[in-house]
């Protein structure tokens, strides 16, 4: 039985994404993601920590006395991730409405 995904690709708007446009658009970005990095975290150092603090379980963290520089690592690493998304998909928008 063969999966066909693009009932669901129709339903979520993302079947008439050109891959291509959005893959040099992400590439492009790069000096976007390095703003917000630098936006987000004072050293790679602490960029590190945060995708340590990631992959800890929050339990653990508790334990050794460091939930809320866990919380406040994957909060930042989220809105990091979250902001380099949103720039592509901003890009991608403007190019479709204003360039294709």
């Amino acid at each position: 039985m063969k999966a066909d995904f693009s009932s669901l690709a129709n339903s979520l708007g993302i079947a008439s994404i050109d891959w291509r446009i959005a893959v040099v658009l992400a590439v492009i970005s790069a000096p976007v993601y390095w703003g917000l990095y630098k936006l987000m975290f004072r050293d790679f150092d602490e960029y590190i920590d945060a995708w340590m603090f990631w992959i800890t379980p929050d339990m653990w963290s508790w334990m050794n006395d460091q939930l809320l520089d866990d919380l406040w690592a994957e909060f930042k690493l989220s809105l990091w991730s979250f902001g380099c998304v949103a720039a592509v998909s901003i890009e991608y928008w403007a190019v479709d409405q204003w360039v294709l």
